[in-house]
C-alpha cells in the first residue's frame, strides 16, 4: 500500500496546453457531416445543435481509441440515463482520414444491438453527428482551439534508442498510475501468469514485463502474479493481433497497489529486445497533442469538457447533461426574485474569507412577501482554464454570523463543516472551472435574524478558489393547491446534542443524542433540516441517519437513499451530473460518497415533522394531502405550547448490514428545527 500512496493518484493526465482560448468566450465554426449538410456554430446558427460536445479522436493514442471503438464503451453511452431527450448534441471527428467514419459504423452497429426504444434510437440519429473531413482540413478556430487545448499521449520511453511506445494504464482508482515522469527499470519476466515473474521479481524489483499467454484467462491475473511477486509495477504486453484494453475496468473492488499499464505486441517486443536479458532503463511519460475535446454551450461559447481519466464514452454523455443542467439552471436564474448580494470575486483560501452584509432594508423587503429561501454560489479557480485550479476534493462551507457570538466549528479531518451556524455546504471541483450551483436553504432563514448586519464567511478544506458570486435569492415556491403558503420559518434551534462527536467508529457515536425543544407559540408547522457528510474512512461506506421525534422516526434512507446508500459504487456520482455535480473531474469522482460528491452542493435533508409533533392529530389527519380548515385550526390550537423530544442515531453499512460500529470516519452534521 505504500507503494500505492508513493504514486500520486492526482498527478495525470498532466497539466498541460495554453489560455490562447478561454471558456466562455464566442467562438464560431463549421464542421461538414457525414450525413450531409454542416454543425454550424456561431452567433448566426440559432443554437438548433446547441450544446454540443465534440470528440476529436486521435487513432496514434491508446486512450482516445480505446474510449471510440471499445464496444462496451460505446453501448454505455447509448444506454446511458438521463442523456436522450436533453438539448445536448455530440459530434465526432478525427484527425486521420476514415476516423469518424470508422467510430460511425461501431455506433450503428452498437445501437442497433440495443435494447433501446425506436423513439430514444431516433434521438441518438438526430443528436450524433460524424465529421466528413480531418480536423486539419477542416482548419481555422476549430483546428486552434484543439491545438491550443493539448492533450497528452502517454509513453514508455527507452532513452538509449530514443524510441517510444505508446501506453494505455490501467483502470484509474483500481490500480496506481505512473507519475507525469518517472525513470523505472524494467524486467523481463516469462510464463507471465505461471512461476516466471516470481522467479524474475525475487521479491522486490520496480517493473516486470509480462506477456500474455495461454497460462493467463485475463489481464488482471497476470497483473495480480506481478503484484503477488513483489513488483512496484507491470508492463503487460497484449497478445498480437488484439487492441489494447483498460485493465481492470469495473473490477473496482479487488484493487492492486501496483502501477498498470499495458502496450501492444510489437512495442512489447520491441522492449524486450531492448533489455536482452539485463534490466532496462526506462522512462515513463508522455507527449502533447492537439486536443481530444471540447464543448460549446447554448450561447456558442466555448467550453471544457474535463479530463482524460476514463475512457469511456460516458464521458461524452456527462459532458453533455452537465451542459443541459446550466441551461435549465439559467433558466431557473432568469425567474424573479429578490436578490442580496453577499459576495463576489473573493479570493477563498482554508482560513475562510468575509463579507458583512446590512440586514434592515432586506428584512423590510422579506417580511411575509416570500417563502423559498435559495443561495446561489458561483465557484472559480484562479486561473481561466481547469489546468490552474486546485486539486483533491474539499467541503467548502458558508456560515453566518448576525450577533456577532458565533465561531467556527473546529474542522474534523482538517475538513470545514458542522457549525451550528452553517448556512451552506457543498464540495469543490477536483481541477475542474467554473460550477455554479442554487441550493434551497429556507429552513437555515432564522440563521439570517439578530443584529442589523450579518457577516458571512466562506471557507474550504483546502486549496484556494474564487467566489465569484455569493447571493440569497428570495422567491414564492410553495403550490397553493396542496396547503397555503407558510411563508419563510419564523424561528429556529440548532440541534445541540450532549454528544457532538464527529468520529463514528464505535457504538459510542450515538450515545447522548437525545434534546428537549421547546415550540414558540403559535407555531403551525415545524421542519426538520439537515446537512449530513461522511468524511475519511466515511467517504466510500454507506450510511443512515434516524432522527426520532415523540417517537415517530424520520430517516434519511426515505428521502434520499441514493445521496448516501450509493457510496463506494464505481459510478455513483455520475448520477449527480444532472442535479449539478461537476462531471469528467480529476480523481475517482465517479465514485458513490457518503452524502455528497465532487463539484456539487450538499443538499439539505428535509422532513416535515408537524404531524410528531402534533401527536393527538390522528394518522389520517398526518397523511391528508389538503387538511381541512378545522386540522388547521386544530394544529395551531396544540401547538401554543409544545415540547419536542429529539433523538439521533445513525448506521453504517460497511459489508451491506446495518451496524452501529461505524465506518471509521467523521460525519459532519448540521441539523436544525424550523419553526414557521
Amino acid at each position: 500500500l505504500s507503494r500505492l500512496e508513493d504514486n500520486p493518484f492526482a498527478s495525470l493526465p498532466p497539466a498541460i496546453g495554453n489560455d490562447d482560448y478561454i471558456p466562455g468566450e464566442p467562438v464560431s465554426f463549421t464542421l461538414p457531416l457525414l450525413e450531409g449538410g454542416s454543425l454550424v456554430v456561431g452567433e448566426d446558427d440559432g443554437g438548433s445543435q446547441l450544446p454540443l460536445v465534440v470528440l476529436a479522436l486521435n487513432e496514434g493514442d491508446p486512450w482516445s481509441r480505446y474510449l471510440a471503438h471499445d464496444l462496451s464503451s460505446i453501448t454505455a453511452l447509448l444506454t446511458m440515463e438521463g442523456v436522450v431527450g436533453t438539448s445536448a448534441h455530440y459530434a465526432i471527428a478525427g484527425y486521420t482520414a476514415g476516423a469518424s467514419q470508422s467510430v460511425r459504423r461501431r455506433m450503428e452497429a452498437a445501437l442497433a444491438a440495443t435494447s433501446l426504444s425506436r423513439e430514444a434510437q431516433l434521438w441518438w440519429r438526430q443528436h450524433i453527428h460524424f465529421v466528413a473531413s480531418t480536423v486539419a482540413d477542416i482548419g481555422g478556430t476549430f483546428q486552434d482551439i484543439l491545438e491550443s487545448w493539448a492533450s497528452p499521449i502517454n509513453l514508455i520511453t527507452e532513452p538509449l534508442s530514443g524510441s517510444e511506445f505508446p501506453r494505455l494504464d490501467g483502470h484509474y482508482g483500481w490500480c496506481a498510475w505512473p507519475d507525469e515522469v518517472q525513470n523505472a527499470t524494467l524486467r523481463v519476466a516469462e510464463d507471465a501468469c505461471g512461476g516466471g515473474p516470481a522467479a524474475a521479481c525475487g521479491g522486490d524489483c520496480d517493473f516486470l514485463l509480462v506477456r500474455l499467454d495461454d497460462t493467463c484467462t485475463s489481464p488482471e491475473e497476470a497483473v495480480a502474479v506481478a503484484a503477488r511477486a513483489g513488483a512496484a509495477g507491470v508492463v503487460v504486453v497484449q497478445r498480437p493481433g488484439r487492441p489494447l484494453v483498460e485493465i481492470g475496468s469495473g473490477r473496482d473492488a479487488d484493487q492492486v497497489p501496483i502501477v498498470v499499464t499495458m502496450v501492444n505486441w510489437e512495442h512489447g517486443e520491441a522492449l524486450a529486445r531492448a533489455a536482452d536479458g539485463n534490466d532496462l532503463s526506462v522512462v515513463f511519460n508522455y507527449t502533447a497533442v492537439p486536443g481530444f475535446f471540447l464543448a460549446i454551450d447554448h450561447h456558442s461559447h466555448l467550453q471544457q469538457v474535463g479530463w482524460s481519466k476514463y475512457p469511456t464514452m460516458m464521458m461524452l454523455g456527462w459532458a453533455g447533461q452537465y451542459l443541459q443542467y446550466n441551461m435549465d439552471l439559467e433558466h431557473q436564474l432568469d425567474q424573479a426574485a429578490y436578490l442580496i448580494p453577499v459576495m463576489r470575486d473573493a479570493i477563498i483560501s482554508p482560513s475562510g474569507t468575509s463579507s458583512s452584509v446590512a440586514m434592515p432594508e432586506h428584512r423590510a423587503a422579506l417580511r411575509g412577501a416570500f417563502d423559498t429561501m435559495q443561495l446561489l454560489f458561483t465557484l472559480d479557480c484562479q486561473g481561466p482554464r481547469d489546468e490552474s485550479c486546485a486539486t483533491w476534493d474539499h467541503c467548502i462551507t458558508i456560515t453566518v454570523d448576525c450577533d456577532g457570538t458565533a465561531q467556527q466549528a473546529q474542522p474534523s479531518l482538517g475538513e470545514a463543516g458542522g457549525a451550528f451556524n452553517e448556512l451552506w455546504r457543498g464540495i469543490t471541483t477536483f481541477r475542474r472551472q467554473g460550477a455554479t450551483w442554487l441550493t434551497d436553504v429556507t429552513p437555515f432563514y432564522p440563521l439570517l435574524s439578530g443584529g442589523d448586519t450579518c457577516t458571512f464567511t466562506v471557507a474550504t478544506g483546502g486549496g484556494t478558489w474564487v467566489a465569484s458570486e455569493v447571493a440569497l435569492r428570495f422567491s414564492n415556491a410553495w403550490n397553493p393547491a396542496e396547503t397555503p403558503a407558510p411563508g419563510l420559518p419564523r424561528s429556529g434551534v440548532w440541534l445541540n446534542w450532549p454528544n457532538m462527536d464527529t468520529k463514528f467508529d464505535s457504538p459510542n457515536y450515538n450515545e447522548n443524542r437525545t434534546v428537549n425543544v421547546t415550540v414558540p407559540e403559535g407555531t403551525t408547522r415545524v421542519e426538520l433540516a439537515a446537512i449530513i457528510t461522511g468524511h475519511g474512512d466515511c467517504e466510500f461506506v454507506s450510511t443512515s441517519h434516524h432522527f426520532m421525534i415523540n417517537g415517530v422516526e424520520f430517516n434519511s434512507s426515505s428521502i434520499a437513499y441514493d445521496q448516501y446508500m450509493v457510496a463506494g459504487t464505481a459510478l455513483g456520482c455520475t448520477g449527480k451530473v444532472p442535479a449539478g455535480s461537476m462531471p469528467n473531474e480529476h480523481g475517482t469522482w465517479y465514485y458513490g460518497r457518503n452524502g455528497w460528491c465532487d463539484g456539487q452542493d450538499v443538499p439539505l435533508l428535509r422532513w416535515d415533522v408537524t404531524s410528531a409533533v402534533l401527536q393527538r392529530i390522528s394518522s389520517q389527519a398526518e397523511t391528508a394531502s389538503t387538511p381541512s380548515q378545522h386540522q388547521r385550526d386544530e394544529e395551531s390550537r396544540l401547538m401554543d405550547i409544545s415540547t419536542v423530544n429529539v433523538t439521533y442515531f445513525a448506521f453504517a453499512y460497511p459489508y451491506g448490514s446495518p451496524t452501529q460500529q461505524g465506518c471509521g470516519g467523521s460525519i459532519l452534521m448540521n441539523a436544525r428545527l424550523a419553526f414557521y
